[in-house]
C-alpha cells in the first residue's frame, strides 16, 4: 500500500480532488495497481493505492512518484510542498 497525500491550505475539496485527475490517470496505468482509492477534503487530498502482493514495493513507489508531484497532478503553483509518500508492506485487509 502507498499513500499520497498532498495540502494546499484553503483550496476546497473540489480543487483538491480536480488536482489528482490527471495523475489518476497515469496511476491507473501502473503494474499491479488493484485499488485506488482517494479523500479530499478543505485543503487536503490523500490517494491510498494499493497493489498485488506479488508487486515489489519500492518499485510500485518510485513508479507513482513522478506522475503525483504538484505540477503533474496539475497542482496550483502556489501548493507550499510535493506530495508527501508513506508506504506500507502490510496487509491492509485480514487474510
Amino acid at each position: 500500500m502507498i499513500q499520497v497525500q498532498a495540502v494546499l491550505p484553503g483550496a476546497s475539496p473540489e480543487t483538491m480532488a480536480s488536482a489528482w485527475h490527471t495523475a489518476r490517470a497515469s496511476i491507473r496505468t501502473h503494474r499491479g495497481v488493484t485499488e485506488m482509492t482517494s479523500t479530499s477534503l478543505l485543503g487536503a487530498s490523500t490517494v491510498v493505492l494499493q497493489f498485488d502482493l506479488n508487486r515489489n514495493i519500492d518499485a510500485a513507489a518510485r513508479d507513482v512518484q513522478p506522475p503525483s508531484t504538484p505540477r503533474a497532478a496539475s497542482f496550483p503553483r502556489t501548493c507550499p510542498n510535493n506530495p508527501s509518500y508513506a508506504r506500507s508492506t502490510r496487509p491492509t485487509r485480514p487474510s
